[in-house]
């Protein structure tokens, strides 16, 4: 990986890279990278399912002019190798980071031309033109990421950015509850189950930005997508809820004769106990426009 070293603090970012940091939420106001920004312009959201693991990134899905999201000083510049190089080649392709102060950084990857005239930036300078250096099956758009070195999580870009009118419309269409035995039971549909623990999906319901869980009126367990984890003994993303999950906790349920077209969302861990009980599920979205469902299941 061949790139230009125009700041001492890179090996910092460089390792934030791996093992991400986050900022609280509302002290940064940023700017789109891209003239484009619309929802029909981002082809992978954060925190989506992006082949097996959990995207830490806003992937945009054509070509445009790049400018940095804030003013700030470009730290480093890398550039794919020439093809008779054995350096390895980034999964970013072409990008630039840029340190905007107070530990956060902003990546701008899978650049076809770099075209920066000037370490320091202004939201008015060009950086470059995105196109398929990086490692996204041919697409052309930017690689867009928000990290904080010191607190070591990735931020989801959107909640830095000016926010759109509307969103995608979220539905909470099914509610699968799995037990430890891998039986399932679409909530709704049943109206008795056995007692004893169950994992909660949302099924077929977009791509919610937070998702609450009641059982019986008290809270069971939120999980917001506004950051993820770096684990430092596994380097698995992780998001937070009761506990760190992965991609595969959240998106791969192991449920017999799943269709990969139905996609499934944790949502929570629950005990049902002997009696009637009530589970409402709570689905917003970054807005904070909500959705919800209410089931009730006779516990035997």
């Amino acid at each position: 990986m061949r790139f230009a070293v125009k700041r001492k603090n890179l090996l910092l970012i460089g390792a934030a890279l791996i093992i991400f940091g986050f900022a609280a939420a509302g002290i940064f106001s940023f700017n789109w990278p891209q003239n484009n920004a619309a929802l029909s312009a981002i082809s992978f959201g954060f925190a989506e399912l992006r082949g097996k693991i959990m995207s830490h990134s806003l992937i945009f899905n054509a070509a445009e002019i790049i400018k940095p999201a804030e003013r700030g000083v470009v730290v480093a510049v890398l550039k794919t190798p020439d093809s008779d190089s054995t350096l390895f080649h980034s999964t970013l392709g072409n990008a630039v980071i840029v340190n905007h102060g107070d530990e956060l950084v902003s990546v701008y990857g899978n650049l076809d031309k770099i075209t920066l005239a000037d370490d320091s930036v202004e939201t008015d300078s060009v950086i470059g033109i995105s196109g398929a250096s990086g490692w996204q099956q041919g697409q052309t758009g930017l690689e867009f990421q928000i990290i904080d070195i010191k607190n070591h999580k990735a931020l989801n870009p959107r909640t830095l950015m000016p926010r759109f009118e509307s969103e995608l419309r979220l539905v909470i269409p099914a509610v699968v509850a799995l037990n430890k035995q891998n039986e399932s039971f679409l909530l709704g549909a049943v109206r008795q189950i056995p007692a004893g623990q169950y994992k909660l999906y949302l099924q077929n319901g977009g791509s919610p930005y937070k998702t609450t869980v009641f059982v019986n009126g008290a809270v069971n367990e939120t999980i917001t997508y506004d950051a993820l984890n770096a684990n430092k003994e596994t380097s698995k993303l992780t998001i937070q809820g009761k506990n760190p999950y992965t991609a595969h906790d959240i998106y791969f349920p192991p449920i017999e004769n799943l269709p990969r077209a139905q996609k499934h969302i944790y949502l929570s861990t629950i005990v049902l106990t002997h009696g009637r009980n009530t589970i409402r599920v709570l689905a917003s979205d970054i807005n904070h426009v909500e959705r919800q469902a209410v089931f009730t299941v006779d516990v035997n």
